[in-house]
């Protein structure tokens, strides 16, 4: 009874850390496009659009795609940051230990960052 009560919470736990990978690997950009985004234009007074984000728990990595942040009226040039891709790696045990996270790797593609 008890092994088959231990067996049915790992599987429990598997499907939880499943559903919660999916959402993250394709759930987590829709979820920042209706909620976040609106909130940080509405209180920074900024515009800013998002074509994707993922996060990978096993990896430990996270990957933004198509960042584009709007400068306000007023500025030269209508883009403050373009930015194709970012892709941070981060040390899985770091993040359980807490305190400071140690970043691996982080990679930029076609980033553009105008002062």
């Amino acid at each position: 009874m008890i092994k088959k009560l231990l067996i049915a919470l790992v599987a429990l736990v598997v499907l939880v850390v499943l559903g919660l990978q999916l959402f993250l690997q394709y759930g987590l950009t829709e979820a920042l496009k209706k909620y976040i985004l609106p909130a940080a234009k509405e209180r920074l007074q900024v515009d800013a659009a998002l074509e994707g984000v993922s996060v990978n728990l096993l990896a430990g990595s996270f990957t933004l795609r198509g960042l584009q942040v709007i400068n306000p009226s007023g500025f030269q040039e209508p883009t403050m940051l373009a930015l194709r891709r970012c892709r941070v790696k981060i040390g899985i045990p770091a993040l359980f230990r807490g305190g400071l996270t140690e970043i691996r790797k982080a990679e930029l593609k076609n980033a553009s960052l105008t002062v």
